[in-house]
């Protein structure tokens, strides 16, 4: 147990670490595909989800666009396992980084019947709202 214990703590480090890193870190828009390839990681992590999706905004938006609308805008909501209160600060962060055109071009894309589930729903109402 004393091992566990261990692998707990350092990963608890390890991940404050890097939710820092990710929060100071600067990008520009640029092919470093080392780093797309580990945000692209991160964001099976719910814990950066939201910071990391902020980041490929700006690195890479196709990649961010296709990702957002995989997990959680396209396809049947009821059967998505990523609802975990993360949409909203998403498509927030998609307005602000890539602006109205483009976010109005990701929202009409959403399925009518899509757009009236609740989550989905909500976090377009947050959005509209900041």
């Amino acid at each position: 147990m004393k091992e566990l214990d261990l692998l707990v703590k350092e990963y608890l480090e390890s991940r404050e670490r890097l939710q820092a890193f990710l929060s100071d870190i600067e990008i520009e828009k640029s092919k470093d595909s080392v780093l797309l390839d580990s945000l692209l990681s991160l964001l099976k992590d719910s814990f950066f989800e939201a910071k990391v999706f902020e980041l490929l905004l700006y690195l890479n938006p196709s990649e961010a666009k296709k990702y957002i609308s995989q997990y959680y805008l396209q396809g049947n909501p009821y059967e998505k396992e990523r609802y975990k209160g993360n949409l909203d600060v998403m498509l927030d962060d998609y307005r602000s980084v890539l602006g109205e055109s483009e976010f109005s071009k990701l929202i009409d894309s959403i399925s009518d019947e899509n757009k009236d589930f609740y989550v989905i729903k909500e976090a377009i109402d947050f959005a509209n709202d900041e």
